[in-house]
């Protein structure tokens, strides 16, 4: 009997949380903020880190509903499930890093949960190209100022580009102020 090897290798598939489509909650571009959230501590559903917050109580953890109320954290929808970005977190001991929840503040209400969770994942000019999620731990300020810079100009959150951007392009849609 002959046995001959099958080569089953594919080319990594890539994903660019910059990419336009990104902004809109589809397959693509949940991988994409998946993608890069994986570098900076994953995500985790609701549910698993509710739980686990539960077991590692820590004087700033507090209750998941209570957090994500609060704005100190964000999550984003996906199928039947929310997803928690846990570069908010501590991984020591589980706290909540107050740098997240002054950006998510500073982002205001135009910004729904997906956007915001956009956001973080794509590279912001304001940055030097670097993603917010990126820099936060090193300059929380820079990211902080970048967030505030992109409200006061007319970030459309749902498109993901800057009204400037809107008009030189000459494109019609209107940017959220």
């Amino acid at each position: 009997m002959i046995h001959t090897r099958i080569s089953t290798r594919f080319p990594p598939v890539t994903y660019d949380p910059d990419e336009q489509d990104t902004w809109l909650p589809c397959s693509r571009a949940f991988l994409a903020v998946l993608a890069t959230y994986h570098t900076t501590g994953g995500t985790l559903r609701a549910s698993d880190l509710s739980r686990l917050l539960t077991l590692r109580r820590t004087c700033n953890s507090g209750n998941l509903d209570e957090l994500m109320q609060e704005r100190q954290i964000f999550g984003f929808p996906w199928n039947d499930s929310t997803w928690i970005p846990m570069f908010q977190f501590d991984g020591r001991d589980l706290a909540v890093k107050s740098a997240v929840s002054h950006v998510r503040i500073e982002l205001g209400l135009e910004f729904d949960d997906w956007s915001i969770a956009s956001w973080f994942a794509r590279r912001n000019v304001r940055l030097d190209d670097l993603r917010p999620v990126e820099v936060l731990e090193v300059s929380p300020q820079a990211v902080l100022d970048a967030a505030r810079a992109d409200c006061l100009i007319g970030f459309d959150a749902a498109a993901g580009r800057h009204a400037l951007q809107h008009a030189s392009s000459g494109k019609s849609q209107g940017a959220a102020a």
